[in-house]
Protein backbone atom coordinates (compact mmCIF):
# COMPACT_ATOMS: atom_id res chain seq x y z
CA UNK A 1 0.00 0.00 0.00
CA UNK A 2 1.29 3.47 -0.83
CA UNK A 3 2.24 5.82 1.99
CA UNK A 4 2.52 9.60 1.90
CA UNK A 5 4.73 11.38 4.45
CA UNK A 6 4.20 15.06 5.15
CA UNK A 7 7.61 16.46 6.06
CA UNK A 8 6.13 19.08 8.39
CA UNK A 9 4.63 16.27 10.48
CA UNK A 10 7.93 14.42 10.96
CA UNK A 11 9.95 15.31 14.07
CA UNK A 12 13.57 16.24 13.66
CA UNK A 13 16.21 14.24 15.51
CA UNK A 14 19.47 15.81 16.68
CA UNK A 15 22.44 13.55 15.93
CA UNK A 16 24.79 15.87 17.80
CA UNK A 17 27.69 17.87 16.41
CA UNK A 18 25.34 20.13 14.44
CA UNK A 19 23.49 17.51 12.40
CA UNK A 20 19.70 17.15 12.39
CA UNK A 21 17.86 14.35 10.56
CA UNK A 22 14.29 13.63 9.55
CA UNK A 23 13.31 10.05 8.72
CA UNK A 24 10.74 10.37 5.94
CA UNK A 25 10.32 6.71 5.01
CA UNK A 26 10.54 4.67 8.18
CA UNK A 27 8.78 1.87 10.02
CA UNK A 28 5.39 3.51 9.60
CA UNK A 29 5.68 3.66 5.79
CA UNK A 30 5.23 -0.06 5.24
CA UNK A 31 8.63 -0.54 3.58
CA UNK A 32 10.92 -3.26 4.90
CA UNK A 33 13.68 -2.60 2.36
CA UNK A 34 14.08 1.17 2.09
CA UNK A 35 14.75 4.13 4.39
CA UNK A 36 14.75 7.73 3.18
CA UNK A 37 15.38 10.96 5.03
CA UNK A 38 17.11 14.29 5.13
CA UNK A 39 20.09 15.51 7.09
CA UNK A 40 20.89 19.15 7.72
CA UNK A 41 24.52 19.91 8.56
CA UNK A 42 25.20 23.22 10.23
CA UNK A 43 28.36 25.07 9.09
CA UNK A 44 31.43 23.05 10.08
CA UNK A 45 29.44 19.92 11.01
CA UNK A 46 30.51 16.46 9.85
CA UNK A 47 29.98 12.77 10.43
CA UNK A 48 32.67 10.40 11.63
CA UNK A 49 34.07 7.83 9.21
CA UNK A 50 31.58 4.97 8.97
CA UNK A 51 30.25 2.09 6.90
CA UNK A 52 26.81 0.59 6.33
CA UNK A 53 25.67 -2.97 5.81
CA UNK A 54 23.68 -1.77 2.78
CA UNK A 55 24.03 0.48 -0.27
CA UNK A 56 23.45 4.21 0.18
CA UNK A 57 22.69 7.08 -2.16
CA UNK A 58 23.01 10.76 -1.21
CA UNK A 59 21.62 13.74 -3.13
CA UNK A 60 22.67 17.23 -2.07
CA UNK A 61 19.60 19.47 -1.89
CA UNK A 62 21.29 22.73 -0.89
CA UNK A 63 24.69 24.00 0.17
CA UNK A 64 27.92 22.12 -0.45
CA UNK A 65 28.92 18.74 0.95
CA UNK A 66 32.38 17.28 1.12
CA UNK A 67 32.51 13.51 0.82
CA UNK A 68 35.55 11.49 1.85
CA UNK A 69 35.48 8.06 0.18
CA UNK A 70 37.88 5.79 -1.72
CA UNK A 71 40.88 7.86 -0.57
CA UNK A 72 39.46 10.97 -2.21
CA UNK A 73 37.88 14.23 -1.10
CA UNK A 74 35.17 15.56 -3.39
CA UNK A 75 32.93 18.61 -3.03
CA UNK A 76 29.32 18.11 -4.08
CA UNK A 77 26.79 20.84 -4.85
CA UNK A 78 23.03 20.97 -5.26
CA UNK A 79 21.61 17.95 -7.12
CA UNK A 80 24.99 16.16 -7.15
CA UNK A 81 24.54 12.53 -6.20
CA UNK A 82 26.83 9.97 -4.58
CA UNK A 83 26.39 6.21 -4.52
CA UNK A 84 28.29 4.50 -1.71
CA UNK A 85 28.28 0.69 -1.85
CA UNK A 86 27.78 -1.52 1.17
CA UNK A 87 30.86 -1.67 3.38
CA UNK A 88 32.71 1.34 1.88
CA UNK A 89 34.19 3.65 4.57
CA UNK A 90 33.00 7.21 4.00
CA UNK A 91 31.97 10.42 5.67
CA UNK A 92 30.25 13.67 4.79
CA UNK A 93 31.03 17.16 6.10
CA UNK A 94 29.87 20.72 5.61
CA UNK A 95 33.11 22.67 5.35
CA UNK A 96 31.34 25.94 4.52
CA UNK A 97 31.77 28.33 7.48
CA UNK A 98 28.50 30.19 6.90
CA UNK A 99 25.85 28.11 5.09
CA UNK A 100 24.04 24.93 6.14
CA UNK A 101 24.03 21.89 3.84
CA UNK A 102 20.98 19.69 3.32
CA UNK A 103 21.11 16.19 1.86
CA UNK A 104 18.55 13.55 1.00
CA UNK A 105 19.75 10.06 1.92
CA UNK A 106 18.38 6.76 0.66
CA UNK A 107 19.29 3.50 2.35
CA UNK A 108 18.58 0.13 0.76
CA UNK A 109 17.72 -1.31 4.16
CA UNK A 110 15.10 -1.52 6.87
CA UNK A 111 17.42 0.12 9.42
CA UNK A 112 19.55 3.25 9.54
CA UNK A 113 22.56 1.86 11.36
CA UNK A 114 26.03 3.37 10.97
CA UNK A 115 29.13 1.39 11.87
CA UNK A 116 31.76 3.88 13.10
CA UNK A 117 35.24 2.94 11.87
CA UNK A 118 38.77 4.31 12.22
CA UNK A 119 38.95 7.86 10.84
CA UNK A 120 42.13 6.85 8.98
CA UNK A 121 39.92 4.84 6.59
CA UNK A 122 38.48 8.16 5.34
CA UNK A 123 41.80 9.95 4.95
CA UNK A 124 42.54 11.60 1.63
CA UNK A 125 45.16 9.86 -0.49
CA UNK A 126 44.46 11.92 -3.62
CA UNK A 127 42.09 14.77 -4.50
Amino acid sequence: MAHITVSADVPEQELGDGIVIQILTGDDSGSDSLRVGTATFRPGAGLPCHTHDFDESIIILSGAATIFVDGRRRVMGARDTAFVPEGAPHRFANEDPSEPMVMLWVYAAASIERNIVDMALCEVVTD
